[in-house]
């Protein structure tokens, strides 16, 4: 299963099911399970990074709830994906947040997000950054 095959298999699933877990959630669990990590978290991770529509929180809430719960093994550059879904990502879906923190370590996390805060962003930029201090507070 490749990178494109991984998004459309969320997307596809969300738009059926919306953001309940579902049993059918477990199903596409198990099935992204056999995906290669990089194409797992590429596939997951680019549903953030996906113009707004409607169907946007229930695709990331499942693309977030999969990254957490699946855990892909890959290599992250916390501070240029984190800055790069700024513009996207929906503020209610703490997985991706969680996510980080859980794999790149809560220090590290904190020192990205203080790093952020010195980039020029856009209005909508700076209200997700300050969403995701507020996730990682809780994480």
């Amino acid at each position: 299963m490749n990178k494109t095959e991984v998004s459309e298999l969320v997307i596809s699933y969300s738009d059926k099911y919306g953001s309940t877990n579902k049993p059918e959630r477990r199903e596409l669990q198990n099935k992204l399970r056999k995906a290669k990590s990089k194409a797992l978290f590429d596939g997951l991770f680019s549903i953030f990074l996906m113009e707004s529509c409607p169907e946007s929180f229930a695709r990331q809430n499942n693309a977030g709830s999969m990254l957490f719960k699946i855990k892909p093994k890959v290599k992250l550059e916390p501070l240029e994906m984190l800055r790069v879904c700024l513009p996207t990502w929906d503020v209610s879906v703490e997985e991706l947040v969680f996510y980080f923190v859980e794999k790149c370590g809560k220090e590290e996390i904190g020192i990205v997000l203080e790093k952020l805060k010195s980039f020029p962003l856009s209005e909508r930029e700076s209200a997700a950054l300050k969403s995701m201090h507020f996730w990682f507070e809780k994480a």
